[in-house]
């Protein structure tokens, strides 16, 4: 396999290199951790951990989505999930505490760094992201999953169940049951990117004065993870919104009654809609474990990371829900 090392922000190319083999992503971290020109913050990190370091590594055939090791790679893997508007660095807060597993995040279609020329689908996101952690060769990673981010979860731990052993969803749905709500959905999500595209600055502050953001935008950093929102590219938010969107997903109530693996739900107690969505989830998914924070919204890792971390270490370390 070939691979680009980009810098930890992933702007600049320190060095290609091309393994085989079965230790091929052993030898590039080694690689990683030796080589003195790889920049964290304009400091020399040749010395420094993977975990302190933290690197890109592209697979050839995706060029433009960046899987992010934070961590080695004999520990348990953890893909995070960001949701929309986010990259990712969302769940930095709560993946800098988790130094016993290997923590993974991506810019999700539309995000970030990452634009394809494909359609940004749920399917389509969900393929991307088996076959780079195929080249990656990683053969299985719990996931962690933010609103947008849990949906991409949950569809694809339910449609890749040997791959995704445990999930942990955030604010999250199977999305909605009949085409009336889904068609609805649609043309709502298509109103709200055309407002998106013509003015992006407009469109933040309209967004994160809906209700269920409302403890959100009360966070003491609200300012500062606004302005890393905007750094996104609003034509590719947009294409996101419309090809990505809830009512763009495939409803996956049906194939959740039948899950059998390990499912954490989490949801904020200010967030009614999601509370009752996460409620019926429990219900229906015999695997199902549902959690409420307290004195939160939709947004609980931001909200409360102490707790959020803590669920998420006994969930993941727990050896009865893998049962």
């Amino acid at each position: 396999m070939k691979f680009a090392l980009l810098d930890r922000e992933g702007q600049n190319l320190v060095k290609e290199a091309r393994f085989k083999g079965q230790n091929a992503i052993d030898k590039l971290k080694n690689l990683v951790c030796i080589h003195g020109c790889v920049n964290m913050r304009g400091s020399t990190a040749g010395k420094r951990s993977c975990f302190e370091l933290g690197f890109n590594i592209v697979p050839q055939k995706f060029t433009e989505m960046l899987l992010n090791f934070t961590s080695a790679s004999s520990q348990p893997a953890v893909l995070f999930l960001h949701g929309f508007l986010g990259n990712h660095t969302e769940f930095h807060s709560v993946s800098s505490r988790l130094e016993q597993f290997n923590c993974m995040a991506i810019d999700l279609p539309g995000h970030g760094k990452t634009q394809e020329t494909w359609e940004y689908s749920l399917p389509n996101t969900a393929e991307a992201i088996v076959e780079l952690l195929t080249q990656a060769q990683i053969d299985q990673a719990n996931l962690v999953g933010y609103s947008m981010g849990g949906r991409l979860a949950l569809y694809l731990a339910l449609t890749y169940p040997d791959r995704f052993p445990k999930v942990v969803i955030e604010s999250g749905s199977p999305g909605l049951k009949t085409a009336r709500e889904r068609s609805q959905r649609i043309q709502h999500d298509h109103e709200l990117a055309n407002r998106l595209e013509a003015d992006f600055q407009q469109f933040l502050r309209d967004w994160y004065n809906m209700p269920l953001f409302r403890s959100f935008a009360a966070h003491p950093n609200f300012e500062q993870i606004v302005q890393e929102r905007a750094k996104n590219n609003p034509l590719e938010l947009a294409r996101s919104l419309r090809e990505m969107g809830t009512g763009m997903q495939p409803s996956l109530w049906k194939t959740l009654e039948s899950h059998r693996q390990p499912i954490l739900l989490i949801v904020g107690e200010c967030d009614r809609k999601f509370i009752e969505i996460n409620q019926e989830m429990a219900a229906l998914c015999p695997t199902a474990e549902l959690v409420i924070v307290s004195d939160c919204g939709h947004n609980v890792h931001f909200e409360k990371p102490e707790e959020f971390v803590d669920r998420l270490q006994h969930f993941l370390l727990d050896s009865q829900s893998n049962l």
